[in-house]
């Protein structure tokens, strides 16, 4: 696996990246796409960047080890370089490359195999959080919806959220939280992005 995309245009363009993290059925890839509409519509270049993990579990089945977030890891971060190279306005990344931690931890064996591939997740994550310009919080307010993805409970669900609000204090601590309607939630995420335009 190289190492090269973990290097590879580090610093940051005029573009603006931001992402959408939340527990499965909190509605985030809705939002993250009417997003990305809204702003094409103001007639800025956009790139949508879509979460690898869902389709490599409907590739190879249910994640069992901490070590396929590598995998997944090295995928997502080459589909939002891909998206930035483009040069577009904005770049929405559906699920950010760190939530992958969060997934990590769940799958988490006490083998020393798990906690060094954690290990690996943590280093290779650090150096790209300075790429989002913002990132979105939706926390759990819809019920849980199975889509053959991935074998969420209500239980497992509530302990994945807190494991991403843990990494957001940790990594993004500037976060927004968007909760409500989806229009609620398209209006406190254009207004934040386009703060010239609320004030008129």
């Amino acid at each position: 696996m190289s190492g090269s995309v973990y290097n590879r245009g580090m610093a940051k363009a005029r573009q603006r990246m931001i992402g959408f993290v939340g527990a499965p059925s909190t509605g985030k890839t809705t939002l993250a796409r009417a997003v990305a509409n809204a702003v094409g519509l103001k007639g800025l270049s956009v790139e949508f960047v879509t979460e690898y993990a869902r389709t490599y579990i409907q590739r190879f089945g249910a994640l069992e080890s901490v070590r396929e977030q590598l995998v997944i890891f090295d995928t997502q971060a080459r589909r939002e370089d891909d998206a930035r190279s483009t040069g577009a306005a904005f770049v929405v990344a559906e699920t950010p490359v760190f939530t992958g931690y969060a997934y990590g931890l769940e799958k988490m064996r006490p083998t020393a195999k798990d906690q060094e591939a954690l290990q690996v997740l943590h280093r290779w994550i650090l150096p790209r959080l300075a790429l989002y310009d913002r990132i979105y919080y939706l926390p759990i307010e819809l019920p849980l919806q199975r889509d053959g993805t991935r074998s969420e409970t209500e239980e497992t669900r509530r302990i994945l959220d807190s494991r991403l609000r843990a990494s957001l204090e940790l990594w993004a601590p500037s976060y927004i939280t968007v909760r409500g309607e989806l229009a609620d939630r398209m209006q406190v995420v254009i207004e934040t992005e386009f703060p010239r335009e609320a004030e008129h």
